[in-house]
């Protein structure tokens, strides 16, 4: 067995991702009166400005989106909570939440060399959840201002409908920050740009 010393530990990735954290996503989406879903959505969902938002050790900006965004109010309500939900009038919804890696893991990913086994981790992942459907050949790398970015595609099924999945992950040291958005087929291209404004401005702190 290998040992790593401290400063590999910080170059190197742990290759899978947990979400532990629960979150919020738009209540009443499927409700058809307008009253209603207006009342609802005047309770629950708060909407999001036009801002740079700084969270523990990452930031990201909806200064360039287009379409309104919102968030349940009761991703704020926990104080502990990790994982950011937005979402749109449409349910075009994606979540952000950090990674920290395990300092003693079992396997690294050494980013950007083994990229191609990251993304090979993260569509064993998918695959162990029926629907789940990732595309390798979508796969998009990028390095500037010393952090690595990878962002891949795919579907996901569910009730018999279909979502085009995201999947935007940051890197540096450590730690990475994902994002992962659900796009509903025929949605916005506004959002979808939005979608992707919002990922390329995620850096982390």
């Amino acid at each position: 067995m290998r040992y790593y010393s401290a400063m590999e530990r910080d170059e190197k990735k742990r290759g899978s991702i947990e979400v532990q954290d629960i979150y919020f996503g738009k209540v009443g989406h499927s409700i058809k009166n307008p009253v209603a879903k207006w009342l609802i959505d005047i309770i629950w969902s708060d909407r999001v400005r036009k801002k740079e938002y700084v969270f523990k050790f990452f930031a990201l900006s909806f200064a360039d989106s287009e379409v309104p965004w919102y968030t349940n109010f009761m991703n704020e309500f926990f104080s502990k909570q990790k994982v950011k939900c937005y979402f749109n009038k449409n349910n075009d919804t994606f979540i952000i939440y950090p990674v920290i890696g395990n300092s003693h893991p079992e396997t690294f990913i050494e980013i950007p060399k083994k990229a191609n086994t990251y993304v090979q981790s993260r569509k064993e992942v998918w695959e162990k959840v029926k629907g789940w459907k990732l595309d390798p050949l979508s796969v998009k790398k990028e390095e500037a201002g010393g952090m690595f970015s990878l962002e891949f595609k795919g579907e996901y099924e569910k009730d018999g409908k279909t979502s085009m999945v995201l999947e935007h992950t940051v890197f540096k040291g450590m730690k990475k920050v994902v994002l992962q958005a659900f796009v509903s087929k025929g949605a916005d291209p506004r959002a979808i740009a939005d979608i992707k404004k919002v990922a390329q401005s995620i850096k982390l702190l």
